[in-house]
């Protein structure tokens, strides 16, 4: 559906976002909606070698040359291991989920100190997990002994030391322990922070320390509603976030947000800039693609989770994944599909100086570790290199952790299973690996020697003065444990730190680690010292001087104490910040110094912030993100001067407030948008649209009410229609306004003769339920001028409203013949079961409507009766082979409780293609892969709806559904056996997010599938074929997730071996995977017309899908839309009926990265004109039968969105078209001048 308003308001903040980049741009802008971003260069060391030719134990193993690679620990001292963390003493701990036979959801309800109750959903499973320590017993550098430590745990993701405290995050909280002896158990347990999510990968699982002592947390998304100690709280709805709190919990704050799953710690660079890597979705839309952040206090990243779901759904009006909308950040760079878990920044000195400052991150799915280097761009950072660091052809190579050891080697942690990784809460229950990375030399730079293992246990019997040595002359990290030493040491270090960040000659380095640990014994001259800082000369240092007053003050009246046990500001902290910032050219020290200033004051320092955001003009994206989030902080005294310039006669100061609107997300900013839009009179109407817009924003507990924008739509029946669209769409995104005060706009809008407009404002009817719009809705299904994309969102929306006032209507729709009977019936089973029932089981045989047979299959399929009518139907060879998938679900459903269903299942399953997993038929098929398997011939399976169906549920380089995961890649992640589980037996690993469950009516109903919301009022189930059921919470007796998975078991049932074989091949082949970009499979076709090829006709002035176009008569037409072949085939003889003399026009669209040439390859029946942005391209003038390629074409493409038009005239027989392009494959097709979001199909 392209809804009006949103098609115009994407432009204009895309305009903006671009605009604002293009200043610190160094290269062309990536287009966020491809899933990978073009590589950066490697850097000129790097070439690759496999490491078996110095060790053959670790062939197929590849890094760059001058790395050593070696095992240093396997099983049975690890096993699986999830985590790993070096001690303080250089002790490795490694973390192990261990292998059990059960893991389910639950839920366990927590009471917040405020009386709130939640409930945090969360897996269990059926046995603890472990932390151990590995031991070198033989000093020859291989861990060769194991202890456990502690045997209790609970899918603890990450563990971490602090002051003789160990910090385990995991299922919503974060938990500490602490031995009262030495040497005795852990047998103190403090809960420092809880509330977050809880859910499987997804849940809290990183924490890292600061500098200055301060924690930090990453928590994935679900809803997070933490809580430290004292009761300071952080709610952010939606999307994963990291908070930053004291260690022991208190002092609990959003540090950055809009995250899908920040798994494991942040890390910092040398200079405390704080970095971090965000796992993908799977769906195939823009968000799927990893993200590699620099992460900034205040920041939004864009992701959102949709609402009322528990995983893996895009929320497409609220989510960004690069900045595209207002008061988003984005990232770096998109890597690509991935599982990161976590990222290394190394700092050592065990490799060359050209390696140093690498950030290491490790991917589980795609079985590789890759570097990236960085170099600041105005308020940020971007990505300069990137290189493979370690991968291997190993199927079991499953990399989930990279860490410096105290020797200054890399390690790498294999969890070494044949898992993907988000599926599972264990391994394979065998395996385990630990790698360690070292510098053996190449010619131009010579071998490197590690460093003592005990090189950080040797800190704590050091001096002081050598402590203080290192702080001057070690590494990072040997810098941050001499810092942790001396601060352990007490108070008397208070006067070290001090002193070395007043020494003029001490390095940068040095001060900076000084500057944090003084932080840790805060008093006066800590203080007095931070805001000398701010004049440091070096920007680092005043950037962590601004960071370390906004942490630890806040203004109280003279004689108060702020709360929370934050420390009182004084005057020469106001007067410092202040100077700084009006001063400051650095804009990330600007950034910082603004939240400083707001956090500690607040409402006194609105006017400052408020004129820098007016005279801001640095065109720099994260600066002024910075400036927006410390306006939140001045609260709604900020805020309102903003408001007020709505007001103002100034139109820069109206557009500026706008832009300021546009990005806030507060509830104070809530508040002051609804005055604003009650005083918006000035604006202009895609002004006011966009602030309509801003309510996506506000995603907060408790919720705000649309009552605002109602009211305006109240006062303004008269306003354009885009305003009213953009009006009724925030009031449905926030809710809490009664559908009455809404029905006279919407019913005048459901009338409009614009289609788009009555497309868009049917999203409104069904959230609102609006039954009173059921005559008009019913008026244009009738009638002949409606598009058949307009006539099943009719019928689709009558099914949501489940008025029986629809009965008679859908009932007849059900008995005509033709495009929108399946749409019917599926629209009358939500109204109407019974009828719905009775109707599919009269006419299921009776017809050859293949679609309406699969609905009415599904329908049948909710009870056992019904489903074994069903069964035997198709067993008896009365329902068409294609429909086997359809019938073996509905059967499935029933069979394990019906004996009657199972021996029915089995009848229809006889006679298939049967495979096992036996290691000799696995072989077997590995072997007729490599030599006989045609990668294109199972291009064709893979896209062929009527055999196995792997597009309807799977993308594929942007081609196919969305209801199973994305398989783009797969070349690269799975191993041939890997594929075969997944076709045999699927439910052996089931992703997360792709859990199916069963539900079951009080009225005796089944329904399997994914859970794709669930809220207080209903349940929606989408089935394998992509098919929603609403169910009402009411009607539900039973709701479990099942152990089977949504695919089926028999999904290669219709396919011969060879068959098979080719699909295997294809399913293992980059180059034809990557193919399917250059293909179309989306068509909107107009006609029928005179077939003169010369003569033009209406749709080639202009050409547009959304609007009626005229026959040769004048009367009106309306496109429609097609899908192709598997072949490439757009049979027009099948949809207009096979006609001699006649001609029909074809339209879609590609996007091209770039300006680029590219071969159009064309073949038809008989003659075509093809025209390429308006331009005749290709005429063929010949009669002949359609054959792929027969006409090849060099063609030009532009960057961005290129309309294709064909005309194709039919002189007799068949009348067909087949298009490609060849060249390119970083193109995509679509049938609309814009990116497609399966997800919210």
């Amino acid at each position: 559906m392209i809804i009006r308003y949103a098609t115009c308001l994407f432009f204009i903040i895309a305009t903006q976002f671009l605009t604002c980049i293009a200043a610190t741009a160094q290269e062309p802008e990536f287009d966020y909606n491809n899933v990978q971003a073009p590589p950066k260069p490697a850097p000129g060391w790097v070439k690759m070698i496999d490491q078996g030719t110095l060790n053959p134990e670790l062939a197929g193993y590849h890094t760059p040359a001058g790395i050593k690679v070696e095992i240093v620990a396997t099983e049975p001292e690890i096993v699986n291991p999830v985590g790993m963390r070096f001690g303080p003493d250089g002790t490795l701990y490694i973390l192990e989920w261990v292998k059990g036979k059960s893991a389910e959801q639950t839920y366990y309800d927590v009471t917040l100190q405020d009386g709130t109750q939640l409930s945090i959903l969360r897996m269990t499973k059926d046995v603890p997990d472990v932390l151990k320590t590995l031991k070198d017993t033989t000093g020859d550098g291989k861990y060769d002994a194991a202890q456990v430590v502690l045997d209790d745990l609970e899918l603890s993701s990450s563990v971490a030391f602090h002051d003789g405290w160990t910090y385990l995050p995991s299922v919503g909280h974060v938990i500490r322990r602490k031995q009262s002896k030495a040497d005795g158990p852990f047998d103190l347990q403090e809960e420092v922070l809880r509330g977050f999510c809880g859910f499987h990968h997804h849940q809290i699982s990183g924490v890292t320390f600061g500098h200055d002592g301060g924690m930090y947390v990453t928590s994935g998304d679900n809803d997070n509603r933490g809580e430290g100690v004292d009761g300071t709280r952080v709610d952010v709805m939606r999307c994963g976030v990291v908070v930053r709190s004291t260690p022991d919990g208190r002092q609990l704050t959003e540090f950055a947000r809009g995250f899908r799953n920040p798994y494991r710690d942040v890390v910092f660079d040398e200079n405390f800039n704080m970095f971090h890597v965000d796992n993908d979705q799977e769906d195939g839309s823009k968000f799927m693609g990893v993200r590699i952040m620099h992460v900034v206090e205040g920041a939004d990243y864009g992701w959102r989770l949709f609402p009322e779901v528990e995983c893996c759904r895009s929320d497409f009006q609220r989510g960004a994944v690069n900045g595209e909308l207002p008061g988003k950040l984005p990232s770096m760079i998109k890597t690509g599909r991935g599982a990161p878990a976590g990222l290394l920044h190394y700092t050592g000195t065990a490799f060359p100086e050209e390696f140093r400052g690498v950030f290491i991150y490790p991917d589980v799915y795609r079985k590789s570790v890759r570097g990236y280097f960085v170099e600041p761009q105005g308020a940020t950072f971007r990505i300069t290199k990137e290189f493979t660091l370690m991968q291997s052809d190993d199927d079991y190579f499953r990399p989930c952790q990279a860490a410096m050891g105290p020797d200054g080697a890399i390690y790498v942690l294999d969890w070494r299973t044949d898992s993907g990784g988000a599926g599972k809460l264990w391994g394979d229950g065998v395996h385990g690996r630990l790698y360690r990375l070292s510098w053996s030399g190449t010619d131009e730079m010579p071998a490197i020697p590690l460093q003592p293992a005990d090189s950080w246990a040797k800190l704590a019997t050091a001096d002081d003065a050598q402590l203080v040595e290192i702080l001057k002359n070690g590494d990072f990290e040997q810098r941050s444990r001499a810092t942790d030493e001396l601060v352990k040491r007490g108070k008397k270090h208070r006067a070290t730190f001090l002193k070395i960040l007043a020494d003029e000659k001490a390095p940068i380095h040095a001060k900076l680690h000084a500057l944090g640990g003084m932080q840790r014994f805060w008093n006066a001259s800590v203080q007095t010292a931070l805001v000398m800082a701010l004049q440091n000369k070096d920007a680092n240092i005043r950037r962590l001087a601004a960071d370390g007053l906004g942490n630890h003050l806040r203004y109280a009246p003279e004689g108060k104490t702020p709360q929370f046990g934050y420390l009182p500001a004084d005057t020469t902290v106001s007067r410092g910040l202040e100077l700084q910032f009006r001063t400051e050219t650095d804009l990330a020290v600007k950034r910082q110094t603004a939240l400083a200033l707001a956090k500690i004051y607040g409402a006194r320092v609105a006017p400052l912030i408020a004129n820098a955001l007016y005279h801001e003009d640095a065109n720099d994206v994260y600066y002024r993100d910075g400036l927006i989030r410390a306006l939140e902080h001045t609260g709604r005294a900020g805020i309102s001067k903003f408001t007020s310039w709505l007001q103002s006669d100034d139109p820069a100061a109206r557009e500026t407030a706008v832009r300021v609107f546009e990005a806030l997300r507060t509830r104070e900013a809530a508040h002051e948008l609804a005055v604003a839009i009650e005083h918006s009179d000035k604006l202009t109407s895609e002004q006011r649209i966009r602030l309509f817009a801003s309510y996506r924003n506000y995603q907060l507990n408790p919720p705000i009410t649309g009552d605002a924008v109602a009211n305006w739509l109240e006062q303004h029946p008269a306003a354009a229609v885009d305003e009213t669209l953009a009006g009724l769409n925030a009031v449905s995104l926030v809710g809490g306004v009664a559908p009455e005060r809404l029905q006279a706009m919407i019913l005048k809008l459901i009338n409009s003769d614009e289609a788009d407009v009555r497309l868009t404002v049917m999203q409104s009817i069904r959230d609102l339920g609006l039954i009173a719009a059921i005559d008009a809705l019913a008026a244009n299904l009738k009638s002949e001028q409606t598009t058949l994309e307009e006539k099943r969102e009719i019928l689709k929306t009558f099914g949501a409203l489940r008025a029986n006032e629809t009965i008679g209507l859908l009932v007849e729709w059900t008995e005509k013949e033709g495009p929108l009977r399946a749409d019917a019936l599926e629209a009358l089973t939500e109204v109407d079961f019974r009828r719905a029932l009775a109707v599919s089981s009269e006419t299921i045989a009776t017809t050859k409507d293949v679609a309406y047979q699969a609905a009415a299959i599904r329908v049948l399929g909710s009870t056992p009766e019904r489903a074994k009518f069903a069964g035997t139907l198709y067993a008896d060879r009365r329902l068409p082979v294609s429909l086997l998938p359809v019938v073996s679900e509905a059967l499935r459903k029933h069979a394990d409780k019906d004996p009657q269903v199972a021996a029915v299942l089995k009848r229809v399953l006889a006679g298939g293609l049967a495979l096992s997993l036996d290691p000799q038929e696995v072989k077997r098929v590995e072997e007729m892969v490599a030599t006989v398997g045609r990668p294109q011939n199972g291009m064709g399976v893979f896209l062929d709806k009527n055999k196995v169906s792997c597009v309807g549920c799977h993308t594929l380089e942007g081609v196919g559904g969305n209801t199973g995961p994305d398989l783009t890649k797969i070349w690269e992640t799975h191993s041939i056996p890997k594929i075969l589980e997944s076709m045999i037996d699927p439910s052996k690993e089931i992703k997360e997010g792709y859990q199916k469950f069963i539900v079951e009516t009080a009225q005796g109903r089944v329904h399997t599938g994914l859970k794709v919301l669930d809220n207080d009022q209903e349940v929606v189930i989408r089935d394998a074929q992509g098919k929603e059921t609403r169910i009402a919470k009411t009607d539900i007796e039973f709701l479990e997730p099942d152990e089977k998975s949504l695919m089926p078991d028999n999904v290669i049932a219709l396919l011969n071996y060879q068959e098979f074989i080719d699909l295997v091949a294809f399913l293992k082949d980059r180059d034809a995977q990557e193919t399917l970009r250059t293909r179309n499979f989306h068509w909107w076709v107009a006609g029928l017309y005179p077939g003169e090829l010369e003569t033009a006709y209406p749709p080639e002035q202009n050409p547009d899908p959304q609007q009626p176009v005229n026959d040769a008569e004048g009367k009106p037409l309306q496109w429609k839309s097609t899908l192709v072949s598997a072949s490439g085939l757009l049979d027009l003889g099948a949809i207009f009926g096979e006609q001699a003399d006649v001609s029909a026009y074809a339209l879609t669209y590609v996007h091209s990265p770039m300006d680029q040439d590219a071969v159009l390859s064309i073949g038809s029946n008989d003659q075509c004109r093809v025209w390429l942005n308006g331009e005749l391209v290709h005429k063929q003038t010949a009669g002949r039968t359609a054959r792929p390629d027969q006409d090849k074409v060099s063609i030009r493409l532009k960057q961005g969105w290129n309309p294709i038009l064909a005309k194709i005239v039919n002189e007799g027989g068949a009348h067909q078209f087949y298009m490609k392009i060849l060249g390119p494959r970083d193109i995509r097709f679509n049938r609309e001048p814009k990116f497609p979001e399966p997800a919210a199909k």
